[in-house]
């Protein structure tokens, strides 16, 4: 996904995934080789808006296995990143899952390095965003790591443990909760009716008078 002030940026990477299957097609292959793997062209896509996932992606909603998000969201206010985690929800199979990795505040265990990362951005981002033609706020900065986890379960995402990346780094493994399994069919067999007193007179009675008719016929 790319931002709006990073239109460049977006134009780059759609000339560099041009450029990289050129030169896959030029490349003469080999017998076991039919070329090497094909990039798909850059698509600009609201993250906040599911619909242009499946219409942009061609895919159903709940199709997709997973969706990566590796050191942007801290150029994206907090609303963009419910949005997101809201369209996964959507977009997201049974089991899938999404991957968050980049800088994330996390209380007080946070690491000075990203503590100023964190101040720098905001003082760009308020800088920057005076510059700019409609003189849009931007709000960049790091998200607290607990706070995306309670959102994204509020969501219904299934958070795992967030694993540290090296030493200012974290991955967060969001998961799609699986579809429940079936009920096991089985066959339930009615348990027989206990007779009642009368009942079992009768039935003594009936098997009596037949076992007279077996020695009379006898």
């Amino acid at each position: 996904e790319g931002l709006g002030q990073s239109s460049a940026m977006f134009l780059l990477l759609q000339e560099r995934v041009a450029q990289h299957n050129q030169a896959l097609s030029n490349r003469i292959p080999s017998r076991n080789d039919v070329g090497g793997a094909r990039l798909l062209p850059a698509r600009y896509v609201d993250s906040q808006e599911i619909e242009t996932w499946v219409s942009d992606f061609d895919v159903k909603q709940a199709d997709l296995g997973c969706v990566f998000a590796v050191n942007v969201l801290q150029f994206v206010a907090l609303a963009v990143v419910e949005g997101l985690l809201r369209s996964c929800r959507r977009a997201l199979k049974p089991g899938g899952f999404v991957f968050l990795g980049g800088p994330f505040l996390d209380g007080s265990s946070t690491c000075i390095k990203n503590l100023v990362y964190h101040d720098g951005l905001g003082r760009f981002a308020a800088d920057a965003g005076r510059r700019l033609p409609d003189r849009a706020p931007l709000h960049w900065g790091l998200h607290e790591l607990q706070e995306l986890i309670e959102r994204a379960a509020a969501f219904g995402l299934e958070p795992a443990k967030p694993l540290n990346i090296g030493h200012n780094w974290h991955a967060l493994v969001l998961w799609q909760p699986p579809m429940p399994a079936p009920a096991p069919s089985c066959t339930i067999r009615a348990r027989p009716q206990a007779l009642s007193g009368r009942a079992v007179s009768r039935e003594a009675k009936k098997q009596q008078q037949q076992q007279q008719q077996q020695q009379q016929q006898a």
